[in-house]
């Protein structure tokens, strides 16, 4: 946050930031905790230990999440340019 404070020049951009920050974290995060609860359950009958499932998600879990967020915001990028493109009037 520190970064943050010395890159921008006033007060209200860098609480705007912080907030859209927090707000990203927050939510994010709470998926996260929401996506490996849900991998724990899966996996701990596949599995028929909770220990290995529980090291399961911690292994894997983090890379499968950040791709999977990556995909998401790829996608609405791509979306977003689509929905945006000018709508080209060719008759061929």
């Amino acid at each position: 946050m520190g970064i943050l404070r010395k890159i921008l020049d006033s007060e209200g951009d860098y609480k705007e930031k912080r907030n859209l920050i927090f707000k990203f974290l927050g939510k994010w995060g709470g998926l996260y905790i929401a996506f490996a609860f849900i991998a724990r359950l899966i996996l701990t009958p596949i599995t028929g230990d909770s220990v290995t499932a529980w090291f399961a998600v911690k292994l894997y879990g983090v890379p499968v999440f950040a791709v999977l967020v990556m995909a998401f915001y790829i996608r609405r990028f791509k979306r977003k340019q689509r929905l945006s493109a000018p709508i080209s009037d060719s008759e061929g």
